[in-house]
């Protein structure tokens, strides 16, 4: 029985990690769903906004269209992870998001899932996500460009 207990405690400890993350990956047509709000923008740049609790980075986009949902003005704030990537200022995107539910934040939203929430627009239409991860057996830009035509 000591012996059982022992592999028990050790195959626990082996398969169990002291750290982990999860990247929340959802599909094409969840990101769509989830989302509250989304635009085409243009990327304004990134900032850093003072808080009662510290500084928060956000991201600036102006408004070009809403594709789904309502916004109130002609540029929006999205918080983001301080090490999260950005298109270059000035690059048009399709911007999927949600509404921001952190009373402490000065930031309207927050971008949908951890990835694929950008779609980079060229010529009138979707051409790449930006930093994106792709689902096996998703097209992910086909859909987003069906979206948004």
């Amino acid at each position: 029985m000591a012996i059982f207990i022992i592999i028990m405690m050790l195959t626990y400890l082996v398969a169990t990690p002291c750290a982990s993350a999860m990247l929340v990956l959802y599909s094409p047509q969840d990101m769509i769903e989830r989302s509250s709000l989304i635009v085409d923008a243009t990327v304004v740049g990134s900032t850093t906004e003072r808080t009662t609790y510290g500084g928060e980075p956000v991201e600036t986009f102006k408004v070009n269209a809403v594709l789904k949902g309502i916004t109130t003005g002609p540029t929006i704030t999205v918080s983001k992870s301080l090490y999260q990537p950005m298109p270059n200022p000035g690059t048009r995107v399709m911007v999927l998001l949600q509404v921001n539910p952190s009373k402490y934040s000065r930031a309207n939203y927050i971008f949908t899932g951890d990835v694929n929430n950008i779609g980079i627009i060229k010529g009138g239409k979707v051409v790449d996500i930006f930093n994106g991860v792709n689902i096996k057996g998703s097209d992910r830009i086909a859909i987003y460009n069906n979206f948004y035509q």
